[in-house]
C-alpha cells in the first residue's frame, strides 16, 4: 500500500513532505487511491453515518455545523446549478469566516459554507442566495455564475513556498508541521508544493457533495480554477475533484486511475510502480470483461475490452476476449 493511500484509509491527518523528483510518485498514489476507490468512499460513508448532516430549509443542520451570517449575499432567492469548491488561503476557521463576513471593505468576497480541517462546518448563508466566491469567471460575468452557484470553501493555505528548509504561505509566516504535496496546478501545469486536505475534510466535502446534489439537483461539482480561467488555482491539486465527482455521480475509478497512471509514465517513463498499477487497471478491465460475458452482456464487455485495448497493447487476455466477442 502506498504512503498517501495509508494515509487517506488509515485516517493519517499528516501527509509526509514531497520534493518535486517524486513528482511521478504523486500521481502513482493518486492513481493508488483511485483504483482502490471503493474502499476510500467505504470510509467517507462511515464518517457520514457517524457524523450525519441534513439540509433543512436551505440551510445546513448535523453534528459540527454552524451558522455564522453574512450580510454579504443577494436578495433574490437563485436556482443552484453547480457547486464550486475553493480553498480560503487562511490558517483556520475562524480566520476565514470572519473575512468571508467581512463588511469594512478589504475584501467583498463571501460563500456558502466553510469547511475546517477537523470537519467541522460554518455556513454563512442560505443556499438559496446568491454569495459572492467566483470573481470573475471566465465566460467574463461573475454575477452569472454567483447567480447559479453553491461556494463551498475549504481552510487551506493553498500554495507553499520552500525556503531554508520550512514551508512557508503566501501572506508569510511558516508553517508548524506542515502537511505538504507536491504536484503541478491546472494553470502553470509546473510542480508545486501544496498544503494537503485532512481526511474528515474531504469526507465532508463528500457528504456535503450528495446532499446538495440531492436536494437541488447540481449538475456538477467545479473547482474554482475551471470557471476563473487562469486567474485561480484552488482548490488545488491537493483536492481530489474527481474522487468527489466519481463519489457523488458515479463513474468509473479505473478511468481515473489509468489516467493518474499515464502522468506518472509522462513524468518517469521507466517508474515501476506506475507501469504495475497500469497492469491492474487493465486486468480489472479484463475481469470486467469477462464478467459481462458471463451474463451475456456483450455491449459491456465490448466497452470493457475497449478500455483495456487502449492501455496495453499485445495483450494475450484482450486478443483472446475479441476473439469471443467476434464469435457468432
Amino acid at each position: 500500500m502506498t504512503t498517501l493511500l495509508r494515509e487517506l484509509i488509515a485516517g493519517d491527518a499528516f501527509a509526509p513532505t514531497r520534493t518535486f523528483d517524486e513528482l511521478a510518485r504523486f500521481h502513482v498514489e493518486t492513481g493508488t487511491l483511485y483504483f482502490s476507490a471503493p474502499e476510500w468512499l467505504a470510509r467517507a460513508q462511515r464518517y457520514a453515518d457517524e457524523n450525519p448532516l441534513a439540509v433543512e430549509g436551505d440551510w445546513l443542520s448535523g453534528v459540527g455545523v454552524s451558522r455564522w451570517p453574512t450580510t454579504k449575499h443577494g436578495k433574490t432567492p437563485i436556482e443552484p446549478e453547480y457547486g464550486v469548491f475553493h480553498a480560503t488561503v487562511t490558517e483556520n476557521m475562524d480566520h476565514a469566516v470572519q473575512a468571508l463576513r467581512d463588511t469594512s471593505g478589504s475584501t467583498t468576497a463571501s460563500a456558502h459554507l466553510v469547511i475546517g480541517e477537523d470537519g467541522s462546518v460554518a455556513q454563512l448563508a442560505p443556499f438559496n442566495l446568491a454569495t459572492y466566491h467566483t470573481g470573475r469567471s471566465a465566460s467574463g460575468s461573475a454575477e452569472r455564475m454567483n447567480q447559479r452557484s453553491i461556494g463551498i470553501e475549504l481552510v487551506n493555505w493553498g500554495e507553499l513556498r520552500k525556503a531554508g528548509g520550512a514551508f512557508h504561505p503566501a501572506s508569510g509566516g511558516t508553517l508548524s508541521d506542515p502537511r505538504v504535496e507536491a504536484a503541478p496546478d491546472a494553470v502553470s501545469r509546473k510542480p508545486k508544493y501544496w498544503e494537503a486536505y485532512t481526511d474528515r475534510q474531504l469526507f465532508r466535502a463528500v457528504e456535503i457533495a450528495r446532499l446538495l446534489r440531492q436536494r437541488y439537483g447540481l449538475s456538477d461539482f467545479l473547482g474554482h480554477y475551471e470557471i476563473a480561467g487562469d486567474r485561480k488555482v484552488d482548490p488545488g491539486p491537493a483536492f481530489p475533484l474527481p474522487l468527489v465527482r466519481l463519489a457523488v455521480y458515479g463513474g468509473d475509478p479505473n478511468r481515473l486511475a489509468a489516467e493518474s497512471f499515464r502522468r506518472a509514465l509522462e513524468v518517469d517513463p521507466g517508474n515501476a510502480e506506475a507501469r504495475e498499477g497500469m497492469a491492474k487497471v487493465v486486468t480489472n478491465y479484463v475481469d470486467l470483461a469477462r464478467q459481462a460475458l458471463a451474463k451475456n452482456d456483450r455491449r459491456a464487455a465490448e466497452d470493457y475490452v475497449a478500455h483495456a485495448a487502449d492501455l496495453s497493447r499485445g495483450d494475450a487476455r484482450v486478443d483472446s476476449l475479441r476473439a469471443r466477442l467476434r464469435a457468432p
